[in-house]
């Protein structure tokens, strides 16, 4: 006999991971909307890998509407997300991606993280300067990556340097 969830991967874990987080944040304002933009972040990165049926609910754009992007075009996407205050990475992430230059989009993903968080680094005293911390760290190790993998494949340091996220 199958358990719940068993055999249905990783959306089953993202799922309940956002479902059970999104109830838990409903007394932290920053902390739900920090969730719904994971949650479209999610979707989108989904949505480029061709991987419609992965989609997740919660987020500030509806699955219906990462849905009609498949069919309305690129054009609806980024208005989408024009839509949804992502209008940083509807003008500078996803032009960057169609060029194939997958890192800065992901950069652009980072810079939207810390625009939520950057007024935490003036209110030590309140529980998302915590989060945000959390967030700096990744990034610090995400750069730190980046560095060790650049120097070990040969890439000018140029290059790596304008691969490296945002630094805070």
């Amino acid at each position: 006999m199958e358990k719940e969830g068993e055999g249905k991967g990783r959306k089953y874990l993202e799922e309940v991971y956002f479902k059970e987080s999104l109830s838990i944040s409903n007394s932290f304002p920053l902390l739900k909307k920090y969730l719904e933009q994971e949650i479209d972040f999610y979707n989108l990165k989904c949505f480029l890998r061709g991987l419609e049926k992965e989609f997740l609910k919660g987020g500030k754009i509806s699955v219906q509407d990462w849905k009609e992007v498949k069919e309305k075009g690129w054009d609806y996407l980024i208005n989408l997300l024009k839509r949804s205050d992502y209008e940083t990475l509807a003008e500078e992430g996803l032009p960057a991606y169609k060029k194939n230059e997958v890192w800065r989009l992901e950069i652009n993903l980072w810079k939207e993280r810390f625009s939520l968080f950057s007024h935490t680094l003036y209110s030590p005293f309140i529980p998302e300067t915590s989060l945000f911390y959390l967030l700096r760290k990744e990034n610090e190790i995400r750069n730190l990556r980046w560095l060790l993998m650049g120097k070990v494949s040969g890439f000018p340091s140029k290059e790596i340097k304008e691969r490296l996220g945002p630094f805070y």
